[in-house]
């Protein structure tokens, strides 16, 4: 019985000791929590779409001879590819501002430019499909 009242009492000093600590260590994660869930909501709502991008390119393709205009179809088969190698790039580009030895306003400044990025990727993505569907009359 002794043994464990000895084990809960050390259990209860390391928690105290640690607390601080990991507190800290929390917050700086939380820091920009909300900027991540914004960057990675808009990288999410972009991928999504990345299938629609590879379904409407095909049928652009299957289409673009039966056309009298197969300009239009091509110029949006090369517009659908643009989203698709931005968002590509843009992942591969992504820095993880837990592993920087940046200041907090380095980060801040680093992770408010990612979202503009991003946003304006799903931006694109989502107008592009939506220009491929009224050329495809859909």
């Amino acid at each position: 019985m002794k043994s464990w009242i000895g084990i809960v009492i050390g259990m209860v000093m390391l928690a105290a000791c640690g607390g601080p600590a990991q507190e800290q260590a929390q917050n700086e994660n939380d820091k920009f929590k909300d900027l991540k869930e914004q960057i990675m909501a808009s990288h999410d709502i972009a991928m999504a779409e990345m299938t629609t991008l590879s379904k409407l390119k095909k049928e652009l393709k299957a289409n673009w001879d039966t056309q009298e205009d197969t300009t239009t179809y091509h110029t949006m088969y090369i517009e659908l590819q643009k989203p698709h190698d931005g968002m590509m790039t843009w992942m591969r580009e992504f820095e993880n501002v837990d592993e920087k030895d940046w200041t907090d306003a380095e980060k801040k400044a680093y992770l408010e430019e990612e979202l503009v990025k991003v946003k304006r990727l799903e931006d694109q993505t989502l107008a592009v499909i939506q220009r491929t569907r009224t050329v495809l009359g859909k």
